[in-house]
């Protein structure tokens, strides 16, 4: 009885071994199982994710937009001026970042383009400078966008100017430049003061440059009923008359040219000087009391000793 007892342990022992050896091997064979379907998921997920981005990355309109169209560059040579824009201007076709543009320039293109808001940089340094520009135009100014932007067309032909993104900027010479018309007129008035950019406020207007005069001289100027804020524009009367001025900026000078009646705007308190010739003061030089501005003619130093050629009072010179 003993013997049977044993026996039927043994068998029964022997029985659950084999069942736990069974079990152990199912459930190490579901675990590989799920490793490689969650593998599985993982690639193909993994594939899905990134075949999506490249679609994304193809079909963004932010990436077709700003991306320039390296095979177009163009080659545009003319004057750095600001730009003038206002900021809801700016808004309507994308320049927010726009403070400066090309203008005076030689090229055409079928727009009839008169200059290139310059995008993407800060040329702040080359205004007033004549210079050469490679660049390319954004693919939002492309013939068809413009076409199909109310906005963008009504901007172009408003202006005669379309965006320009600069590859490279290169300063020339004065003298391969024109933006004035040469006139042979020239002008006896003679004006003391600090020459000054003058904040453009539109696109095409070429007043660039005031005086801000040192002494009350205004009345040599024939204007009557002078406003307190009256603000003197200069323009350049010939292409060779521009390189002195630019070379005054910020410092006290006596220019000599005459009136434009014809740009006198008195509701805006702006009169216009068309200046023929630059002379700039000496540092520290100071005429005698009886002697007004404009009647220095000449200045000019011998051996350190400081000259300066004047006028006496005659009939052509008015003192008060």
């Amino acid at each position: 009885m003993q013997t049977k007892n044993l026996l039927y342990l043994r068998l029964s022992m022997e029985t659950n071994t084999q069942e736990i050896l069974k079990e152990v091997k199912t459930t190490g064979f579901n675990y590989s199982i799920l490793a490689i379907i969650v593998l599985m998921a993982l690639i193909m997920g993994e594939t899905w994710y990134i075949s999506n981005l490249q679609n994304k990355i193809k079909l963004s309109p932010s990436k077709q937009t700003n991306a320039p169209n390296l095979d177009n560059l163009i080659a545009i040579k003319g004057v750095v001026r600001t730009a003038g824009l206002s900021g809801e201007e700016k808004q309507k076709v994308g320049l927010s970042d726009v403070n400066f543009q090309i203008t005076n320039i030689e090229d055409t293109t079928q727009y009839e383009t008169n200059g290139y808001f310059l995008k993407n940089d800060n040329p702040e340094k080359l205004v007033g400078k004549c210079v050469q520009i490679i660049g390319t135009v954004p693919n939002e100014w492309s013939d068809e966008k413009i076409k199909e932007s109310y906005d963008f067309r009504h901007f172009v032909f408003e202006y005669h100017r379309i965006a320009l993104i600069p590859t490279k900027i290169v300063e020339l010479n004065y003298s391969s430049c024109h933006p004035y018309y040469d006139l042979d007129t020239e002008g006896k008035t003679q004006l003391q003061g600090t020459i000054v950019r003058n904040q453009r406020v539109s696109p095409f207007i070429d007043n660039d440059y005031e005086i801000r005069l040192v002494k009350p001289t205004l009345s040599v100027l024939g204007f009557e009923n002078i406003p307190q804020d009256f603000k003197l524009l200069i323009k350049p009367a010939k292409n060779s008359v521009w390189p002195n001025i630019e070379s005054q900026i910020g410092k006290e000078t006596i220019i000599v040219g005459y009136v434009n009646k014809s740009g006198y705007a008195k509701g805006d308190n702006l009169g216009h000087f068309t200046v023929t010739g630059v002379r700039p003061l000496v540092s520290n030089r100071n005429v005698p009391a009886s002697i007004l501005p404009e009647q220095v003619d000449k200045t000019y130093t011998f051996n350190d000793i400081e000259y300066a050629i004047f006028q006496k009072v005659s009939m052509n010179v008015v003192k008060s």
